[in-house]
């Protein structure tokens, strides 16, 4: 039975290993050598750097690289090794290095790729509202990535009627078009689409608009302008992209009252 070996125990290629990726996963190929009469096993490699900008939690100068082999007797095998950072380690060129037998050590080089990601919280809000009318909300957002974000002033506001989808419009346009051929079938079933897409709205951003940098939170107050040209009652969902995520917004739009007359 194949048994977990020290790294130190093993010897590793001359060739200078390269890892591509992001924070979450950065990966590259490593070439391994088993000097032993019996086979082993491997679930994980000590890999260290000089660069503070490379952190592991419990110890900042050691990183974890997790691979999965099996070696038989004296075998040599390339395997892939992967490594894990804090999301928010910036991008760029690292040098590390692996140890192996007697003190040597295999020069690592680490790419570090972008990472995007914009956190919402909610991500999705819930309201009773009416066509035309403007509302305020608020949510917090946090840049989980390593490298600044820009919240824009304003996005559009994107809405849907999920009880109308497109297979509605086909199956209509089938039943009155079908047996006209592709074409008439095609042209109806657009225009039936296009007449029922409603029309986009908009937010504002009235406070936290700007650069955020990683790690960073902030509150975000959303004003929401609900289009006039919206059937009511209904319920719309609608969605305001801020690029590395989405507001979704379930909205549910009453008939305004008329007040009393007298």
């Amino acid at each position: 039975m194949a048994k977990l070996v020290e790294q130190s125990r093993l010897s590793f290629g001359k060739t200078p290993v390269v890892f591509v990726g992001d924070p979450r996963r950065c990966v590259g190929i490593l070439e391994i050598h088993n000097p032993h009469d019996e086979p082993v096993k491997m679930r994980r490699l000590r890999l260290q750097s000089a660069d503070p900008k490379l952190r592991n939690g419990c110890e900042p100068e050691v990183i974890d690289a997790l691979v999965v082999a099996r070696l038989c007797a004296c075998e040599t095998k390339k395997v892939e090794v992967s490594l894990a950072f804090p999301p928010t380690t910036p991008p760029g060129q690292y040098e590390a290095w692996l140890g192996g037998l007697e003190g040597a050590r295999c020069p690592v080089s680490i790419r570090l790729l972008e990472l995007r990601r914009l956190r919402l919280s909610p991500a999705r809000v819930s309201y009773t509202t009416q066509a035309g009318a403007t509302f305020e909300t608020c949510i917090t957002v946090t840049n989980q990535g390593n490298v600044p974000l820009t919240i824009p002033h304003g996005t559009p506001l994107v809405f849907r009627d999920p009880a109308r989808g497109w297979h509605q419009h086909f199956h209509a346009a089938v039943s009155t078009r079908g047996e006209a051929g592709n074409q008439p079938f095609l042209d109806d079933f657009l225009k039936r689409m296009a007449a029922a897409e409603p029309p986009v709205g908009r937010t504002r951003i009235k406070r936290g608009s700007g650069d955020l940098a990683p790690n960073e939170s902030r509150v975000l107050e959303i004003e929401v302008c609900v289009p006039k040209k919206l059937h009511a009652p209904c319920n719309y969902v609608a969605f305001a992209s801020f690029g590395e995520a989405t507001l979704s917004l379930a909205l549910h739009l009453t008939v305004p009252v008329e007040p009393p007359i007298g």
